[in-house]
């Protein structure tokens, strides 16, 4: 069983019919490890609001924020395992900090269950529309004719885009200097500006400008098209075996009863599926999609597996 053909079959459970059991009556507290604002703050809510409906539940979004997220899923690993605190999170604290942090506080795998998935959203390369290039192998050849302006921009260290650099980097032979910045909103000002030539990010940051014609997006990660650039090539339609894709999911603490967790894998299937909260979801630059249980684990096992020799070949540490 691939990725994708796990991912080709989850939009048929959302389907579904949640018959609430366990839970009803009941709050349910919804950790989210960062701020409020955002994409992934956005789509706890329209989940939470929709579980409040189906699950006959009290729903409530905690915005548990700190250490990169590490203090919001350390509070739910330790929470009593009865299905009534989840953790909603971006995929980097399931998947990839354990490569990186020396003493992370919490076993990705062994400390939590998979619930369901629940969006889903690429990754691209923008160049600043002086640079003379439109094709991934133009920017590279252009790099290599201009070494004095090999650095990549992305939202930060130790996030995806950081890390697809440090691989573009090695399949291209480019002598690529990381430029991190605190966010996309930083790292698209100075591409817009010309002092960083190109910036790998979510596809979800570059579509505002790519639309006003400030930045120009060359390629994006996902092995399909993006639906929010069906006219850029991925990466692997253009000859270079780079591929990634992003994601919010919901897990449990370990212990969990299945009987519960299948309840609200569920509700969450059903929640993503509805017309409603697919455009928002649009909206927000996510494509929605819940999974199974075990679907949620595979996905966080191949990337895990995925970008461990990455990670740690790139030598980078959240303590640096």
């Amino acid at each position: 069983m691939d990725r994708r053909s796990i991912l080709a079959g989850l939009a048929s459970l959302a389907a579904i019919r949640v018959e609430a059991q366990q839970l009803a009556g009941k709050t349910i507290t919804i950790v989210f490890p960062f701020a409020t604002g955002g994409s992934g703050d956005g789509s706890a809510r329209l989940i939470g609001d929709k579980l409040r409906q189906s699950l006959n539940a009290s729903v409530i979004v905690d915005n548990k924020t700190g250490a990169a997220g590490r203090i919001g899923v350390t509070a739910v690993k330790n929470a009593r395992p009865d299905g009534l605190t989840l953790l909603y999170t971006p995929f980097a604290a399931m998947s990839l900090y354990q490569h990186s942090y020396k003493d992370l506080g919490y076993d990705p795998f062994k400390d939590f269950k998979p619930v369901s998935l629940a969006g889903v959203f690429d990754f691209g390369l923008a160049i600043n529309p002086a640079t003379p290039a439109s094709s991934v192998k133009e920017l590279v050849a252009w790099l290599k004719a201009n070494p004095d302006k090999t650095a990549y921009g992305s939202p930060g260290a130790g996030t995806l885009p950081h890390f697809m650099g440090v691989s573009f980097a090695k399949m291209t032979g480019l002598p690529l200097t990381h430029a991190t910045y605190r966010g996309s909103a930083a790292s698209m000002t100075d591409l817009i500006g010309g002092h960083v030539p190109c910036v790998f990010t979510t596809v979800a940051d570059l579509v505002p400008h790519a639309r006003t014609g400030k930045i120009k997006v060359i390629a994006t990660s996902g092995d399909q098209r993006s639906p929010f650039l069906d006219g850029v090539p991925t990466f692997r339609e253009q000859g270079f075996d780079l591929s990634g894709l992003g994601w919010y999911g919901f897990f449990a603490p370990a212990g969990t009863p299945d009987a519960i967790v299948d309840e609200l894998s569920k509700a969450i299937v059903a929640a993503v599926g509805l017309p409603d909260v697919t455009e928002k979801f649009l909206a927000m630059g996510l494509s929605p999609q819940g999974s199974t249980p075990a679907g949620l684990a595979f996905l966080q096992k191949s990337d895990s597996d995925r970008w461990e020799a990455t990670i740690k070949a790139s030598g980078f540490t959240p303590e640096q």
